[in-house]
């Protein structure tokens, strides 16, 4: 997919954005949180591949690295140097399709409406330690228990999620 022929860049680049903007906004989803920093990113790595007229060989591999190194840059600039290193070592080819990001999704759906049923106070502490990675003692501190009772809630919150569903 070359972007040389002076005739045919608009339709080649349409082409080359139709068939790999989706994918590459859910591998930038890997780093950051924020669809909509996503997409403005991925926009600016296209941009820039129009801009400079890049002459691809292998889009895939380009569009990788590029949008990598764009949601690299970002979290240096939000000063999040936890979420950096873990970017940094993350492979270009741990990119997942569509088929695999549907089936992800619904996996995900799956699991917050398991968490939804957990009583009350069970899901805050579950909330709390593994959706927030709170230490116990942390939860502890912000819920006003006892480390007992977080410990408690924890091991219920685990029982009831493990058991098939019905």
């Amino acid at each position: 997919m070359l972007l040389n022929s002076d005739k045919n860049k608009r339709k080649q680049f349409k082409l080359l954005f139709d068939t790999y903007y989706d994918s590459m906004c859910l591998y930038g989803l890997k780093f950051i949180d924020s669809l909509e920093v996503v997409e403005d990113l991925v926009q600016e790595v296209f941009a820039k591949c129009w801009k400079n007229q890049i002459d691809f060989t292998h889009p895939q591999k380009y569009l990788l690295r590029a949008v990598k190194n764009k949601c690299v840059n970002y979290l240096k600039s939000q000063k999040n140097l936890k979420q950096i290193t873990l970017v940094e070592n993350l492979p270009e080819h741990s990119f997942i399709t569509v088929e695999e990001n549907d089936y992800l999704e619904n996996k995900i759906n799956h699991i917050n409406n398991l968490i939804e049923t957990l009583p009350p106070a069970t899901r805050q502490v579950f909330n709390c330690i593994i959706i927030q990675d709170m230490s116990y003692k942390e939860a502890a501190e912000e819920l006003e228990l006892s480390l007992n009772t977080i410990k408690t809630q924890i091991k219920r919150a685990r029982k009831i999620l493990r058991e098939p569903s019905i």
